[in-house]
């Protein structure tokens, strides 16, 4: 397999995917076999290819694969890996991406306070080199990382600054993300 079908083959995932709102909204799938064998396509690409570039999306792609498969930890091994190059690389992007990826591994992995501490940095990066795009992303983690804790205030806070800049972008999709959010979240306070 290339990496180009491969990349097809996962814009298709979101049909198996959902949000558990039993859950905090935790991203979950409906079909476990399916992801197993997308994980195993990507962990043999990224044994073929030689661009560190495509390693990084690979990785990041395993990462997010095996978190939905229940598999915190197995995700954190690939995650800290990409954490890594993307601090050695100087790309801001990538490190802030990173950190937010890392944080919700970690909460996955029930370890919130460690996850906050990401989703920070990833706050403090975004707004030190201006890198707006990922603002509204770390503010949607870092709110329902709190919400998990009952830290309802804090994490409506999040969710209200996530959403004006989303609303700003205009992406209805990330829009919808954070106003089930802040539904949730109004669920759990009441």
């Amino acid at each position: 397999m290339t990496l180009s079908l491969f990349k097809n083959k996962l814009a298709t995932l979101e049909t198996i995917l959902y949000f558990d709102k039993k859950q905090f909204l935790r991203e979950k799938t409906d079909d476990p076999a399916q992801l197993k064998i997308m994980i195993e396509d990507a962990l043999q690409l990224v044994t073929e290819v030689s661009n560190e570039q495509d390693r990084f999306f690979l990785k990041g792609t395993i990462w997010n694969l095996y978190r939905i498969c229940k598999r915190p930890q197995t995700a954190l091994v690939y995650l800290n890996e990409c954490l890594l190059f993307a601090q050695e690389s100087g790309t801001t992007t990538q490190q802030i991406v990173s950190l937010i990826r890392v944080g919700e591994a970690l909460k996955y992995n029930e370890e919130h306070k460690k996850a906050l501490i990401l989703f920070n940095q990833a706050l403090s990066l975004c707004q030190m080199h201006e890198v707006t795009a990922y603002t509204d992303f770390s503010l949607q983690h870092k709110g329902k990382c709190l919400m998990e804790q009952g830290y309802f205030a804090d994490a409506e806070m999040c969710f209200n600054e996530a959403l004006l800049i989303r609303q700003k972008k205009g992406n209805a999709s990330l829009i919808d993300s954070t106003e089930q959010a802040l539904a949730l979240l109004m669920q759990l306070k009441s």
